[in-house]
């Protein structure tokens, strides 16, 4: 009888350390879910943050542009005429005037002197309370050989009308990329399409 009672505390220690060993293994893998979970909920978070940022800098330089285009009626100093109506174009960010430029005005140093990257960049700093933010506009394509984009309308510099400017905003390292395309035609309208894909 006490031989018996000796092999059945023998077994019963080694169930209860094996049942311990299966709980703890248990216990783990739930640890390690729920911190992969946590993981991927605060990527997804800063994505989408980036995201934010990114729609908030193209509606910038929509904004941005808008100006640009019409500051062109009060003054011509900006836009190139010819003595037709045909081949009316801006200056986007031409070398021998970039001064002047919608680019340079768009994005004009790393200061606050009236840029509105900084400013907008400042801005989520302020609100989010971190400083792992920055906006980039990484691409102006679309102009001629000169940097100007030429008026939608005028047929003969088709293949010059379309701008496209690329973004990049950035939030805790996620990195978001943004597209941006805008036109402008000869009586004063804009036209912008965000986001990939047709017009």
């Amino acid at each position: 009888m006490i031989g018996m009672l000796k092999d059945t505390r023998g077994i019963a220690l080694l169930t209860l350390m094996i049942i311990m060993s299966v709980i703890l293994i248990i216990l783990s893998l739930l640890f390690n879910m729920v911190i992969q979970e946590r993981l991927m909920t605060n990527d997804y978070t800063d994505r989408k943050q980036a995201y934010y940022i990114a729609e908030a800098a193209a509606d910038q330089a929509i904004n941005t542009f808008i100006e640009f285009i019409n500051d062109l009626h009060d003054d011509n100093t900006y836009v190139t005429f010819t003595t037709s109506t045909e081949n009316i174009k801006v200056n986007i960010n031409n070398p021998g005037d970039y001064a002047n430029s919608f680019q340079y005005k768009l994005d004009n140093g790393t200061d606050s002197a009236g840029n509105p990257r900084y400013d907008m960049e400042k801005k989520f700093r302020d609100a989010l309370g971190t400083n792992d933010i920055s906006i980039q506009y990484t691409g102006f394509s679309g102009c001629d050989s000169n940097g100007y984009l030429h008026d939608y309308d005028d047929e003969s510099a088709r293949a010059y009308g379309t701008l496209t400017i690329n973004i990049e905003a950035t939030y805790r390292g996620e990195v978001y990329p943004y597209q941006l395309r805008l036109r402008f035609c000869r009586h004063g309208a804009v036209y912008e399409y965000k986001g990939e894909g047709e017009w």
